[in-house]
């Protein structure tokens, strides 16, 4: 459920015939109301939103513009602009709630009210989840001044932007996976069975809850609230050269600045070094506020135009320019010890539980940090690479369009070329042994400094590429009537979703389809002035058949897409069970699409897949198998009235509308279950929304 209120203001004034200017605000605020299904046990919610809270939004935005001309060929423009967004959040609970369900020695401050986060291996889970409670304050500003010189056939471009961003969450973003509540796992192996063979010989997972053993739990401490502060620089120049009247080129360049972000206390964040096994605290010693962490100064962004029309029906374009990524990845340092301190206790292996949940998650203690450098607790830690250089995307295009009998066709290749991309790699993760399950002193870092925990290293060193034939057809007939026509062909290949890895020890191995990929994608468009009232087909001499039925626009969208990928993970025996991320299987034979829907009926044949040998990492590859396609039209049905009103000496618009998504209710289904250890693997049991019908109504003046 949302409430919300929006206005915007904007004031235009002319200083002189040279000078003009404006200024505007725009104000937004919702209450948003999407509480858990369960309530205080938390859970999901029963709405749209992602995330199962209450809480409000309130975002406002002022610039101020002005621009001079000093010249017919030369014009100045200066921009300032402010955006202040305050987001918060809860879910409902109550005190000491976890303590009196069984969960002892969670419930202590606002940070970690409510029960923990239950996750299950083939249920939905319970709980709250861990970004609550939030409050993220953000303001950005920003100034721009750039300038346009005109001088024969060539339009010069120039300017610098400079930004600005200040962030104070509440829960710090470089933790996102940290429950402060605490977050309990309960794995199928819990009450299964240590032996190969299909997922039958499995107990379900929710049995090792009702027993109270999990696989593994941890929780997140928050001793400091965070935040961090950013500051980029952008300066330009570019060219825009009429070499003919039918040929344009233009070119350009770019310098950018990304600093890496700071904080504003000391102690909030820390970069850990797994070289050394020292912990650099920002703000103490000798380690400044970004915890040492080096700018990189080398990003230069050439830029390259063309446009040739060799007759009047005829273009050709083409184009190839470099950006780079603007994330700051020294961000999840705000997430370490001590602003957060992550415990992190797993079984021995996944067979063995951790203790129950009767037992509290232990306390770390805060050790002295002023000196700067310290030797952190064995507690999960995040490092980034403090001599990452920045990523960049290389962008490129080629097209022809041509206009035959009243369409316009245009057909065009499509790709980019994206290096360094951010990853985030767990370097103490470790492989499965032949010989016996592995355990947690198995980890690299453990042989090295006894530590037995995640340690989650940022650096810019994935990639990934796009490569794509896109085509159009459109075409406008008369009184507003289109028809729009496209197609898609494209493939997209990069390491991982976001940022987390598969195989975290061999990071070539997470090389394959993206997880957003989709084969072919076919969206046909149409705008229809239906045929009755004046001067149509119908009802064209007026009456009440032309009062009734005329003005109404018939528009809708068809789309057909093929499926995304699902990758293939996990296994069910010890010797096949690594620690620190999942398993893949062996792929035994074709994962033929069955076409399935629901329990019982796999999507694709699950016999295809099978435990890898012993001590071994699977041969299944990321992505592999692709999911069912997705089918559907949307529809609208509109009609304007002009409806005078002398008091206001202006017309009024007045719009009805109705809208249908999804007008034949076809079920869209989402892709099946990819784990092979749920007891649902390859089967369908979710979808997309069903049939929904909303209508509008608009008034212009």
């Amino acid at each position: 459920m949302l409430d919300r209120e929006a206005f915007d203001v904007k004031i235009n004034h002319n200083f002189s015939e040279r000078t003009q200017g404006f200024v505007r605000y725009s104000f937004f605020y919702a209450d948003v109301a999407e509480p858990p299904v369960f309530g205080v046990l938390g859970g999901p919610t029963a709405g749209n939103s992602a995330t199962a809270a209450i809480g409000t939004s309130k975002n406002q935005s002022a610039s101020i513009n002005l621009t001079h001309t000093f010249s017919p060929n030369l014009v100045t423009e200066f921009r300032l602009g402010a955006v202040r967004v305050l987001f918060q959040g809860a879910s409902p609970t109550e005190p000491d709630i976890a303590t009196q369900l069984g969960f002892p020695g969670i419930t202590e401050n606002f940070f970690s009210a409510g029960i923990p986060s239950l996750v299950f291996n083939t249920f939905t889970g319970l709980g709250i989840t861990a970004t609550l409670p939030f409050k993220i304050a953000e303001t950005s500003t920003n100034f721009v001044n750039d300038w346009t010189r005109i001088k024969g056939n060539h339009t010069f471009r120039f300017g610098a932007d400079i930004r600005n961003l200040i962030l104070n969450p509440l829960q710090s973003v470089g933790n996102p996976r940290g429950n402060p509540r605490g977050t309990l796992t309960f794995g199928s192996n819990i009450t299964g069975i240590n032996r190969s063979g299909n997922r039958t010989s499995f107990a379900n997972s929710f049995a090792g809850f009702l027993l109270g053993l999990p696989s593994s739990v941890e929780r997140v401490t928050i001793n400091q609230e965070g935040g961090y502060r950013l500051r980029q620089y952008f300066f330009f120049a570019q060219d825009r050269w009429q070499v003919r009247p039918n040929l344009t080129v233009n070119y350009g360049l770019r310098y950018e600045i990304y600093p890496f972000a700071t904080v504003p206390n000391p102690g909030d964040q820390a970069r850990y070094d797994p070289e050394t096994d020292q912990l650099f605290v920002a703000g103490y010693g000798d380690v400044d506020k970004r915890t040492n962490v080096k700018t990189d100064y080398t990003n230069f962004a050439p830029r390259f135009g063309i446009a040739y029309r060799p007759t009047q029906k005829t273009v050709f374009r083409g184009g190839y320019g470099i950006s780079y990524t603007p994330l700051p990845i020294n961000q999840l340092n705000t997430g370490n010890y001590p602003a957060q301190v992550r415990v992190s206790i797993p079984g021995p292996n996944s067979f063995t539980p951790v203790g129950s949940v009767t037992t509290p998650i232990p306390d770390t203690p805060l050790i002295d940090v002023s000196s700067g450098v310290i030797t952190p607790p064995n507690i999960i830690l995040n490092a980034v690479n403090p001599n990452a250089r920045r990523g960049y995307v290389q962008s490129y295009n080629a097209s022809v369009q041509r206009e035959i009998y009243k369409f316009v066709i245009e057909a065009g290749y499509v790709g980019s070329m994206s290096t360094r991309l951010p990853v985030l790699q767990n370097i103490n993760a470790v492989a499965p042994r032949a010989d016996r399950p592995v355990t947690t002193s198995d980890r690299p870092l453990a042989q090295r400094y006894g530590r037995t925990v995640d340690v989650l290293y940022a650096d810019f060193r994935a990639s990934a590429n796009y490569n794509a034939l896109q085509t159009r057809i459109e075409r406008r007939f008369r009184q507003g009537s289109r028809l729009t026509v496209a197609y898609t062909w494209s493939k997209a290949l990069d390491y991982a979703n976001i940022f987390d890895l598969e195989n975290d020890l061999d990071i070539n191995a997470n090389y394959g389809p993206s997880g957003f990929d989709r084969t072919h994608m076919f969206v046909t468009g149409h705008v229809i002035r239906l045929p009755f009232g004046r001067r149509q087909l119908f009802f064209n001499k007026g009456g009440i058949g032309s009062a009734i039925f005329g003005g109404f626009t018939l528009g809708g969208t068809f789309a057909a897409r093929t499926g995304q990928p699902i990758s293939i993970t996990g296994s069910r025996t010890a010797n096949t069970t690594p620690i620190g991320f999942t398993n893949r299987p062996d792929v035994i034979g074709t994962p033929t699409i069955l076409g399935g829907a629901g329990p019982g009926q796999p999507y694709f044949d699950t016999s295809a897949f099978q435990d890898p040998a012993p001590g071994t990492i699977g041969n299944a590859g990321r992505n592999i198998v692709r999911g069912p396609g997705f089918v559907s039209y949307n529809a609208s049905l509109s009609r304007t009235f002009t409806l005078p009103f002398e008091a206001i000496k202006e017309r009024v618009r007045l719009q009805l509308r109705a809208d249908a998504f999804n007008i034949t209710n076809s079920p869209q289904y989402r892709n099946p279950e990819g784990r092979v250890t749920d007891a649902q693997f390859g089967e369908i049991t979710t979808s997309y929304n069903e049939r929904q019908v909303r209508f509008g109504l608009r008034v212009t003046f």
